[in-house]
Protein backbone atom coordinates (compact mmCIF):
# COMPACT_ATOMS: atom_id res chain seq x y z
CA UNK A 1 0.00 0.00 0.00
CA UNK A 2 1.38 3.51 -0.54
CA UNK A 3 1.98 5.48 2.21
CA UNK A 4 -0.38 8.83 2.48
CA UNK A 5 1.38 12.12 1.44
CA UNK A 6 0.57 15.80 2.67
CA UNK A 7 2.35 18.79 2.64
CA UNK A 8 2.55 21.27 5.11
CA UNK A 9 4.56 24.71 5.59
CA UNK A 10 6.55 22.82 8.80
CA UNK A 11 6.14 19.87 10.36
CA UNK A 12 6.83 19.24 14.20
CA UNK A 13 7.61 16.25 15.66
CA UNK A 14 7.16 16.23 19.32
CA UNK A 15 4.53 17.63 20.96
CA UNK A 16 6.24 19.05 24.48
CA UNK A 17 7.26 22.61 25.20
CA UNK A 18 9.64 23.06 22.23
CA UNK A 19 7.88 21.51 19.80
CA UNK A 20 4.83 23.36 20.61
CA UNK A 21 6.36 26.54 20.83
CA UNK A 22 7.75 26.37 17.21
CA UNK A 23 4.22 25.40 15.99
CA UNK A 24 2.72 28.04 17.46
CA UNK A 25 5.17 30.74 16.08
CA UNK A 26 5.02 29.54 12.94
CA UNK A 27 1.28 29.12 12.65
CA UNK A 28 1.20 32.65 13.80
CA UNK A 29 2.92 33.67 10.48
CA UNK A 30 0.15 32.11 8.24
CA UNK A 31 2.37 28.63 8.27
CA UNK A 32 0.26 25.58 8.03
CA UNK A 33 1.83 23.18 10.31
CA UNK A 34 1.76 19.67 11.04
CA UNK A 35 2.33 18.19 14.67
CA UNK A 36 3.03 14.48 15.08
CA UNK A 37 2.62 12.90 19.11
CA UNK A 38 3.68 9.39 19.60
CA UNK A 39 1.16 9.90 22.37
CA UNK A 40 -2.69 10.14 22.66
CA UNK A 41 -4.23 13.34 23.38
CA UNK A 42 -4.76 12.82 27.13
CA UNK A 43 -1.02 12.47 27.46
CA UNK A 44 0.84 14.73 24.95
CA UNK A 45 3.14 17.10 25.76
CA UNK A 46 5.75 15.01 26.47
CA UNK A 47 8.59 15.35 29.89
CA UNK A 48 7.30 18.33 29.78
CA UNK A 49 3.55 17.77 31.27
CA UNK A 50 5.77 16.19 34.41
CA UNK A 51 7.89 18.76 35.23
CA UNK A 52 7.60 22.06 37.26
CA UNK A 53 9.72 23.59 34.65
CA UNK A 54 12.18 25.67 37.06
CA UNK A 55 13.17 28.50 34.91
CA UNK A 56 17.33 29.61 35.58
CA UNK A 57 16.38 33.23 35.68
CA UNK A 58 16.86 36.41 38.32
CA UNK A 59 14.00 38.15 36.80
CA UNK A 60 11.11 37.92 33.58
CA UNK A 61 13.81 39.34 31.65
CA UNK A 62 17.38 38.11 32.66
CA UNK A 63 19.01 34.73 32.86
CA UNK A 64 20.54 33.93 36.56
CA UNK A 65 23.79 35.19 36.82
CA UNK A 66 25.91 31.42 36.04
CA UNK A 67 23.13 30.52 33.33
CA UNK A 68 26.14 30.54 30.10
CA UNK A 69 28.88 29.33 32.36
CA UNK A 70 26.92 26.36 33.29
CA UNK A 71 26.18 25.53 29.87
CA UNK A 72 29.37 25.99 28.80
CA UNK A 73 31.05 23.89 31.51
CA UNK A 74 28.53 20.88 30.88
CA UNK A 75 28.57 20.98 27.35
CA UNK A 76 31.12 18.89 26.59
CA UNK A 77 34.34 16.69 28.48
CA UNK A 78 38.15 17.64 28.12
CA UNK A 79 38.47 19.38 24.83
CA UNK A 80 42.02 21.40 23.37
CA UNK A 81 42.00 24.55 24.58
CA UNK A 82 42.79 26.00 21.69
CA UNK A 83 40.01 23.98 19.90
CA UNK A 84 37.31 25.70 22.39
CA UNK A 85 38.73 29.20 21.57
CA UNK A 86 38.26 28.26 17.78
CA UNK A 87 35.06 27.36 18.27
CA UNK A 88 33.81 30.93 19.06
CA UNK A 89 34.78 32.06 15.65
CA UNK A 90 31.67 32.77 13.38
CA UNK A 91 32.62 30.24 11.01
CA UNK A 92 33.94 27.50 12.46
CA UNK A 93 36.41 25.61 10.59
CA UNK A 94 38.63 22.66 9.97
CA UNK A 95 38.39 20.00 12.72
CA UNK A 96 37.08 22.32 15.21
CA UNK A 97 33.43 21.27 12.87
CA UNK A 98 34.18 17.71 14.08
CA UNK A 99 33.87 18.48 18.02
CA UNK A 100 31.11 17.48 19.80
CA UNK A 101 30.48 20.23 21.94
CA UNK A 102 27.37 23.17 22.59
CA UNK A 103 28.17 26.26 20.17
CA UNK A 104 28.92 29.16 21.92
CA UNK A 105 26.71 30.95 19.56
CA UNK A 106 23.59 28.95 20.27
CA UNK A 107 24.13 29.43 24.29
CA UNK A 108 24.37 33.33 23.70
CA UNK A 109 21.09 33.31 21.76
CA UNK A 110 19.41 31.39 24.25
CA UNK A 111 20.14 33.56 27.32
CA UNK A 112 19.43 36.34 24.52
CA UNK A 113 15.94 35.49 23.89
CA UNK A 114 14.81 33.77 27.28
CA UNK A 115 13.16 37.03 28.52
CA UNK A 116 11.35 37.95 25.12
CA UNK A 117 9.98 34.55 25.07
CA UNK A 118 9.14 33.99 28.64
CA UNK A 119 7.42 37.75 27.74
CA UNK A 120 5.97 35.88 24.75
CA UNK A 121 4.42 32.90 26.56
CA UNK A 122 2.92 35.38 28.86
CA UNK A 123 0.75 36.99 26.09
CA UNK A 124 -0.51 33.86 25.50
CA UNK A 125 -1.66 33.27 28.64
CA UNK A 126 0.88 31.39 30.36
CA UNK A 127 1.85 33.00 34.38
CA UNK A 128 5.56 33.25 35.95
CA UNK A 129 6.16 33.96 39.49
CA UNK A 130 9.25 32.81 41.62
CA UNK A 131 7.37 30.43 43.86
CA UNK A 132 8.79 28.29 46.78
CA UNK A 133 11.10 25.18 45.40
CA UNK A 134 12.03 21.89 46.32
CA UNK A 135 15.72 22.91 47.30
CA UNK A 136 16.14 24.18 50.68
CA UNK A 137 19.06 26.24 50.24
CA UNK A 138 20.16 27.70 46.35
CA UNK A 139 22.62 30.06 45.15
CA UNK A 140 20.68 30.98 41.86
CA UNK A 141 16.75 31.99 41.82
CA UNK A 142 14.26 29.78 39.74
CA UNK A 143 11.60 30.72 38.08
CA UNK A 144 8.53 28.98 37.51
CA UNK A 145 5.38 28.23 35.45
CA UNK A 146 2.08 28.75 37.72
CA UNK A 147 1.09 25.34 37.10
CA UNK A 148 4.29 23.66 36.04
CA UNK A 149 4.95 22.17 32.37
CA UNK A 150 1.52 21.34 32.68
CA UNK A 151 0.36 24.71 32.22
CA UNK A 152 2.71 25.91 29.13
CA UNK A 153 1.95 22.35 27.89
CA UNK A 154 -1.92 23.53 27.82
CA UNK A 155 -1.36 27.45 27.07
CA UNK A 156 0.31 26.58 24.01
CA UNK A 157 -1.81 23.38 22.65
CA UNK A 158 -4.96 25.75 23.24
CA UNK A 159 -3.34 28.66 20.78
CA UNK A 160 -1.86 25.78 18.31
CA UNK A 161 -5.86 24.68 18.10
CA UNK A 162 -7.17 28.15 17.79
CA UNK A 163 -4.09 29.48 14.83
CA UNK A 164 -5.24 25.62 12.83
CA UNK A 165 -2.13 23.29 14.08
CA UNK A 166 -3.09 20.06 12.54
CA UNK A 167 -2.43 17.57 15.42
CA UNK A 168 -1.57 13.97 14.15
CA UNK A 169 -1.49 12.06 17.90
CA UNK A 170 -0.54 8.75 17.77
CA UNK A 171 1.90 8.64 15.08
CA UNK A 172 5.53 7.81 15.77
CA UNK A 173 8.03 9.90 13.35
CA UNK A 174 10.75 7.01 11.64
CA UNK A 175 13.23 9.09 8.90
CA UNK A 176 13.83 11.53 7.48
CA UNK A 177 13.11 12.65 3.62
CA UNK A 178 16.14 13.94 2.18
CA UNK A 179 15.77 16.56 -1.28
CA UNK A 180 16.61 16.32 -4.28
CA UNK A 181 19.54 19.37 -3.38
CA UNK A 182 20.60 17.41 -0.48
CA UNK A 183 18.42 18.67 2.46
CA UNK A 184 15.65 17.58 4.26
CA UNK A 185 12.37 17.22 2.07
CA UNK A 186 10.34 15.90 4.95
CA UNK A 187 9.71 13.16 7.22
CA UNK A 188 8.51 9.46 7.30
CA UNK A 189 5.59 8.45 9.93
CA UNK A 190 3.43 5.60 11.02
CA UNK A 191 0.65 5.26 13.20
CA UNK A 192 -0.17 2.84 15.91
CA UNK A 193 -1.77 0.69 13.22
CA UNK A 194 1.06 0.36 11.15
CA UNK A 195 -0.15 2.37 8.54
CA UNK A 196 2.72 4.46 6.68
CA UNK A 197 2.53 8.60 5.81
CA UNK A 198 4.86 10.66 4.57
CA UNK A 199 4.93 14.57 4.92
CA UNK A 200 6.50 17.05 2.64
CA UNK A 201 7.77 20.12 4.13
CA UNK A 202 10.48 21.63 6.20
CA UNK A 203 11.11 19.62 9.46
CA UNK A 204 11.55 20.55 13.33
CA UNK A 205 13.05 17.90 15.06
CA UNK A 206 11.74 18.11 19.10
CA UNK A 207 10.88 14.91 20.23
CA UNK A 208 13.46 14.20 23.23
CA UNK A 209 16.57 12.05 24.00
CA UNK A 210 16.79 8.41 24.61
CA UNK A 211 16.21 7.50 28.20
CA UNK A 212 12.67 5.71 27.13
CA UNK A 213 15.10 3.72 24.68
CA UNK A 214 16.73 0.49 26.31
CA UNK A 215 19.15 -0.17 23.73
CA UNK A 216 20.13 3.15 23.14
CA UNK A 217 20.80 4.23 26.74
CA UNK A 218 22.89 0.86 26.94
CA UNK A 219 24.89 1.70 23.61
CA UNK A 220 25.21 5.33 24.96
CA UNK A 221 25.30 5.45 28.23
CA UNK A 222 27.02 1.89 29.58
CA UNK A 223 24.81 -1.66 30.57
CA UNK A 224 24.58 0.17 34.01
CA UNK A 225 21.85 2.01 32.66
CA UNK A 226 19.54 -0.45 33.99
CA UNK A 227 19.19 1.47 37.17
CA UNK A 228 18.52 4.87 35.58
CA UNK A 229 14.82 5.22 35.03
CA UNK A 230 13.40 8.39 33.36
CA UNK A 231 12.32 10.56 36.11
CA UNK A 232 9.24 11.12 35.03
CA UNK A 233 6.70 9.16 32.63
CA UNK A 234 6.82 11.33 29.74
CA UNK A 235 10.39 9.95 29.51
CA UNK A 236 9.10 6.62 28.44
CA UNK A 237 7.86 8.43 25.08
CA UNK A 238 11.30 9.77 24.21
CA UNK A 239 12.72 6.72 22.36
CA UNK A 240 15.82 8.74 20.29
CA UNK A 241 14.30 8.77 17.04
CA UNK A 242 14.84 11.75 16.36
CA UNK A 243 18.30 11.83 17.10
CA UNK A 244 18.75 8.90 15.36
CA UNK A 245 17.02 10.00 11.64
CA UNK A 246 19.21 13.23 11.94
CA UNK A 247 22.40 11.20 12.20
CA UNK A 248 21.78 8.66 9.49
CA UNK A 249 21.08 12.38 7.57
CA UNK A 250 24.70 13.45 8.30
CA UNK A 251 23.77 16.05 11.07
CA UNK A 252 26.92 17.05 13.33
CA UNK A 253 26.82 15.41 16.77
CA UNK A 254 27.14 18.21 19.90
CA UNK A 255 27.23 17.61 23.65
CA UNK A 256 28.21 14.41 25.81
CA UNK A 257 25.70 11.31 24.53
CA UNK A 258 27.20 8.93 26.90
CA UNK A 259 26.02 11.60 30.03
CA UNK A 260 22.72 12.54 31.04
CA UNK A 261 21.02 15.40 33.75
CA UNK A 262 20.86 13.98 37.26
CA UNK A 263 18.28 14.51 39.50
CA UNK A 264 17.60 12.60 43.10
CA UNK A 265 13.96 10.84 43.27
CA UNK A 266 12.18 8.23 45.44
CA UNK A 267 12.26 5.13 43.74
CA UNK A 268 9.39 3.88 45.01
CA UNK A 269 7.02 6.80 43.86
CA UNK A 270 4.75 6.84 41.19
CA UNK A 271 4.30 10.91 41.17
CA UNK A 272 4.87 12.91 38.50
CA UNK A 273 8.45 14.20 39.56
CA UNK A 274 9.29 12.26 42.54
CA UNK A 275 12.45 14.51 43.58
CA UNK A 276 14.17 14.76 46.97
CA UNK A 277 16.56 17.53 47.91
CA UNK A 278 17.20 16.85 51.90
CA UNK A 279 20.14 14.69 51.68
CA UNK A 280 22.83 17.51 53.29
CA UNK A 281 20.65 16.95 56.34
CA UNK A 282 21.27 13.45 57.25
CA UNK A 283 23.96 10.66 55.75
CA UNK A 284 23.77 8.50 52.67
CA UNK A 285 25.09 5.33 52.72
CA UNK A 286 25.25 2.38 50.07
CA UNK A 287 23.23 -1.12 49.93
CA UNK A 288 26.80 -2.31 51.96
CA UNK A 289 26.68 0.56 55.26
CA UNK A 290 29.19 2.79 53.53
CA UNK A 291 29.04 6.28 53.59
CA UNK A 292 30.70 7.46 50.02
CA UNK A 293 30.29 11.08 49.64
CA UNK A 294 29.93 14.78 51.47
CA UNK A 295 26.34 14.94 51.35
CA UNK A 296 26.53 19.04 51.64
CA UNK A 297 29.58 20.53 49.83
CA UNK A 298 27.27 23.70 49.42
CA UNK A 299 23.89 24.83 48.01
CA UNK A 300 21.76 21.84 46.68
CA UNK A 301 20.57 23.49 43.58
CA UNK A 302 24.58 23.66 42.89
CA UNK A 303 25.26 20.23 44.16
CA UNK A 304 22.33 17.67 43.82
CA UNK A 305 23.43 16.42 40.43
CA UNK A 306 26.86 15.93 41.13
CA UNK A 307 25.84 13.60 44.58
CA UNK A 308 23.12 12.09 42.55
CA UNK A 309 26.10 10.66 39.81
CA UNK A 310 27.75 9.36 43.14
CA UNK A 311 24.54 7.50 44.00
CA UNK A 312 24.54 5.77 40.92
CA UNK A 313 27.94 4.53 40.98
CA UNK A 314 26.94 2.55 44.11
CA UNK A 315 25.30 -1.07 43.82
CA UNK A 316 21.92 -1.27 41.37
CA UNK A 317 22.33 2.40 41.86
CA UNK A 318 20.77 2.72 44.98
CA UNK A 319 21.73 4.59 48.88
CA UNK A 320 19.63 5.16 51.47
CA UNK A 321 19.34 8.27 53.90
CA UNK A 322 19.59 7.83 57.94
CA UNK A 323 19.14 11.10 59.68
CA UNK A 324 18.26 10.95 63.78
CA UNK A 325 16.11 14.03 65.22
CA UNK A 326 14.73 17.11 63.35
CA UNK A 327 14.81 20.73 64.09
CA UNK A 328 11.97 22.61 64.41
CA UNK A 329 11.72 25.90 62.39
CA UNK A 330 12.44 27.92 66.06
CA UNK A 331 15.48 25.59 66.49
CA UNK A 332 14.34 23.55 69.45
CA UNK A 333 14.80 19.87 68.10
CA UNK A 334 11.62 17.61 68.05
CA UNK A 335 13.18 15.44 70.04
CA UNK A 336 15.44 12.25 69.31
CA UNK A 337 14.00 9.53 67.23
CA UNK A 338 15.32 6.18 65.95
CA UNK A 339 17.50 6.81 62.21
CA UNK A 340 15.06 6.99 59.25
CA UNK A 341 15.73 5.40 56.58
CA UNK A 342 15.19 5.90 53.12
CA UNK A 343 15.48 4.06 49.83
CA UNK A 344 17.52 6.25 47.01
CA UNK A 345 17.39 5.39 44.16
CA UNK A 346 18.48 6.64 39.94
CA UNK A 347 17.05 7.76 37.26
CA UNK A 348 17.42 10.15 33.56
CA UNK A 349 15.82 12.67 31.88
CA UNK A 350 16.50 14.89 29.35
CA UNK A 351 18.87 13.85 26.21
CA UNK A 352 20.54 12.68 28.03
CA UNK A 353 19.60 10.63 31.72
CA UNK A 354 19.71 11.39 35.20
CA UNK A 355 20.70 9.45 38.35
CA UNK A 356 18.48 10.53 40.75
CA UNK A 357 18.50 9.34 44.35
CA UNK A 358 15.06 8.93 46.58
CA UNK A 359 14.47 10.10 50.34
CA UNK A 360 11.07 9.55 52.11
Amino acid sequence: MMPTTQSFDLIVAGCGIAGLSAAVSAAERGARVAMLERAPKEDRGGQSRYTEAYLRMKSHLEVSDDFETHFAENGCGSVDPDLIEQSAELQPRGMVRALSLTDPYFIAALARNAGPAVAWLTGLGARFDFLPTQFLTKSQPRLLPVGGGQALVDVLAASAERLGVSFLYEITAQSLIESSAGGVGGLKARDARGAALELSGPVVLASGGFQGNAEMMTRYVGPRSVHLRPICKGGYYNRGEGIRMALELGAATCGDFGSYHAEPIDPRSGLSEPSVFIFPYGILVNREGARFTDEAPGTVDAHYESITRRIYEQSQGLSVQTRRGVKAPSGRRRGNKPPHWAALGTLRRCDRQGAENAFG
